[in-house]
């Protein structure tokens, strides 16, 4: 189902899903898009007002672009990007993880459970030479890294284990393929200070 925005937007409406907007954003500082279940939306480009979707604890914000977001589930949110740029941040925080500020470029996609904070499965475009795809997943207390760059890895850690981490910029564009997590944890001892709450690169 087509559902038309004001603005010129358009908005896939899958089945069992609602959304819910203003009948007219001229007299708004941007365009909020409430929605239960999974859309896809094609946002009409207004760099004065940013295109905001909302959905349990999340908001994701675009100027000009293509992406998803499904909610279907009761406890995850999954953005999926398909053209443009949008950035998505998290409304309150009550679990003690870290806010979450992300921004994605195209064909990225990320999984959150939006009750936990935590990151379920993020996909990134990484900036080899290969221009290889970066694969993050967690499964049954199993941790998976593929060709993730370093500061998306170290990120993903953090948040999902509210751990402060710190590395040199140097390193920023490594590339860490890695499975399960407790190899992490056995390798590290290499590259890793690890304090009381707080681990440091070197």
């Amino acid at each position: 189902m087509q559902v038309d925005v004001p603005d010129g937007s358009k908005i896939e409406l899958y089945p069992n899903s609602e959304v819910r907007f203003a009948d007219n954003f001229s007299s708004l500082s941007s365009r909020d898009i409430h929605l239960k279940g999974k859309a896809k939306f094609v946002v009409a480009k207004d760099k004065s007002r940013p295109f905001n979707v909302h959905t349990t604890g999340l908001t994701t914000t675009a100027l000009g672009t293509i992406f998803s977001v499904d909610e279907l589930k009761s406890s995850q949110t999954k953005v999926k990007l398909f053209e443009g740029r949008i950035q998505l941040k998290s409304l309150k925080n009550t679990t003690g993880s870290p806010p979450l500020l992300l921004e994605f470029i195209p064909n990225e996609e990320i999984t959150i459970d939006h009750q936990q904070l935590q990151i379920i499965a993020e996909e990134r475009m990484n900036s080899s030479k290969f221009n290889r795809r970066g694969f993050y997943s967690e499964k049954q207390n199993t941790l998976i890294f593929k060709n993730l760059a370093l500061k998306d890895l170290l990120h993903i850690i953090s948040q999902n284990y509210n751990i402060k981490l710190e590395f040199n910029s140097k390193l920023s564009k490594i590339n860490i393929t890695v499975a399960p997590m407790k190899m992490i944890l056995l390798s590290s001892e290499k590259y890793f200070q690890i304090y009381k709450n707080s681990t440091t690169l070197l």
